[in-house]
């Protein structure tokens, strides 16, 4: 082997791990929104028609071409400079393609934890060796002339369809030692909170409004202690874990959101917590892909309540939603209901408006005139079992009423932003449950002006996904004016909806992305229109459809 190709080779190797890391992107990024988990990985691939992994092949296709056509060129020159020419193609179709991916907004962003940093490094390893490797094959076929020096570096462009490979040899490689890590990140958290004998702890789980429930009953409980709460929607182990290291020693109480796909996932966040209380928000077919059907859904979020038994603690229900009753079943803890229909805590006199809400909260027999910015219903009542848990606490009904006067929306829930020109848009962009997505349309119905939705619809609800999102385009078509769909495969069963309740098509506009539909708002909103922006989909599922 001469030493020009050694020293070729060898920069080319590193020049393509280059690459191969930039690529991966999309998969550590799904990886991390799917929990790392490689089976919900594998589900991916299948919910969006591996659309990723097709493309990359379509690089392949292009760069085998543009190699084959300039070998056969310059087949003449096999052992010159000229050898190289044709890899030039597949270092420029790559970086088009990683600049087009980079380029796609991104909802929750890739966060380069110490976890992906070391997913990154064993990739970069595998990808560097197995260059190498290539890189030797190459130069044996080389060797062979005839029909193979037309096939030189054919092996090279052909790396990015192996990414899959090397992303699951990477991802089981790490597993042993990741598995051990969490374990000593969730230990040293039960560790911590055992210790802390005085620290209140709370757990809020549900389907849906955990993060909503979250900053709300924080806001009510900070008038009377300190309180340090999981940020964000962080609701894993780990993510829960990662948010204990914060605890003060002046911390009086500790919430905890606690998110589950599968049977144990509440257990096993109990186990690490042991709450002292418990809120179920309530359940809906999310993640009903996961779960399989309703009731385990039921039996998972109830964990919650099978730790709060153990400890003698005391769980808090919103009777107001559905399936309560079914909910209650299986409930094993002392629990109290809070909710407009009745109740610990109760409301009545209502007045709902699209600037907020007003109404009387009755707490042991006493009436609260209280107002608050937060739209709709479904908030009261997310409010009123919260104050029932911020009562048992002790916690001033007067201070809580204020508290209910200060209280925000949290950012891509339901929040009313107001453009520089007038128009309302109500961004509901974190939303993806079905009840939630029925009360953002209530919502939208106080508005004046023409009613527009922009939607892709629901996921993750399995067998029901086409069923439930062709009776949201039914109820979309009760109040909306214009209806921008995103995905024209995806959104498809929506269209049906709208279509079978009488919709006129000509105001239905569908779009392969929300990027692509926000570059004509101007030529299709007005200031004088209500918007709203309905679950714009998980990054893992936000790809154009008409790539399939």
């Amino acid at each position: 082997m001469d030493t020009l190709y050694i020293v070729a080779s060898s920069v080319l190797s590193v020049v393509n791990t280059v690459i191969i890391l930039c690529m991966s992107y999309k998969f550590l990024h799904t990886y991390q929104l799917n929990g790392y988990h490689i089976v919900r990985m594998v589900n991916w691939f299948g919910n969006t028609n591996a659309r990723y992994f097709k493309r990359l092949l379509m690089i392949c296709a292009l760069s085998l071409g543009a190699l084959l056509v300039t070998n056969i060129v310059f087949s003449g020159y096999a052992h010159d400079v000229f050898t190289y020419l044709g890899l030039v193609f597949y270092f420029l179709l790559s970086t088009l393609f990683i600049r087009y991916e980079a380029k796609i907004p991104k909802k929750k962003p890739l966060v380069y934890t110490k976890r992906i940093i070391r997913q990154y490094v064993v990739l970069a390893v595998l990808s560097v060796v197995g260059n190498m490797a290539l890189f030797h094959l190459n130069y044996e076929m080389m060797n062979l002339g005839g029909v193979f020096m037309h096939m030189r570096f054919a092996i090279i462009a052909l790396t990015p369809i192996v990414l899959p490979v090397l992303f699951v040899i990477s991802s089981l490689l790490t597993a042993p030692f990741e598995l051990l890590n969490n374990k000593r990140h969730t230990a040293r958290a039960r560790r911590v909170l055992d210790e802390r004998s005085n620290l209140i702890k709370i757990g809020i789980t549900g389907s849906y409004a955990k993060t909503s429930v979250k900053t709300i009953l924080t806001a009510f409980l900070s008038k009377k202690y300190k309180v340090l709460s999981t940020p964000a929607s962080y609701n894993t182990p780990l993510g829960v874990a990662k948010c204990v290291k914060k605890l003060k020693s002046s911390t009086e109480v500790f919430i905890a959101e606690m998110g589950a796909r599968n049977l144990g996932n509440i257990r096993e966040l109990c186990n690490m917590v042991n709450p002292d209380y418990g809120i179920i928000t309530g359940i809906s077919n999310q993640h009903l892909e996961t779960f399989g059907n309703l009731t385990n859904i039921i039996r998972t979020k109830c964990e919650l309540s099978d730790s709060l038994a153990k400890r003698g603690g005391k769980l808090f229900l919103n009777c107001d939603t559905k399936h309560v009753e079914k909910l209650k079943e299986y409930v094993k803890c002392e629990y109290v209901e809070c909710g407009i229909t009745g109740g610990f805590v109760t409301a009545t006199n209502f007045s709902l408006t699209n600037e907020g809400s007003e109404f009387d909260l009755i707490v042991d027999g006493k009436v609260y005139r209280c107002k608050t910015k937060l739209l709709g219903r479904h908030n009261v009542s997310n409010i009123l079992t919260c104050v029932g848990l911020a009562v048992e606490l002790g916690v001033r009904i007067e201070d809580v009423v204020t508290a209910i006067s200060e209280l925000e929306a949290p950012s891509h829930r339901l929040e009313l932003i107001v453009t520089p020109n007038g128009m309302k848009i109500l961004d509901d962009t974190f939303n993806a449950n079905s009840e939630g997505a029925i009360a953002a349309l209530n919502i939208l119905k106080m508005f004046e002006g023409r009613k527009v939705i922009v939607t892709p619809g629901l996921v993750e609800l399995g067998l029901e996904e086409k069923a439930t999102n062709k009776a949201f385009g039914e109820e979309i078509a009760k109040v909306c004016d214009l209806v921008i769909l995103i995905g024209k495969i995806r959104s498809m069963p929506i269209k049906d909806g709208l279509l079978s309740a009488g919709f006129d098509e000509k105001n239905i506009l569908v779009y392969n992305s929300l990027s692509d539909a926000k570059r004509d708002f101007k030529k299709y909103l007005t200031a004088s229109d209500a918007v709203l922006l309905e679950n714009d989909l998980p990054d893992d599922y936000n790809e154009v459809d008409e790539l399939k």
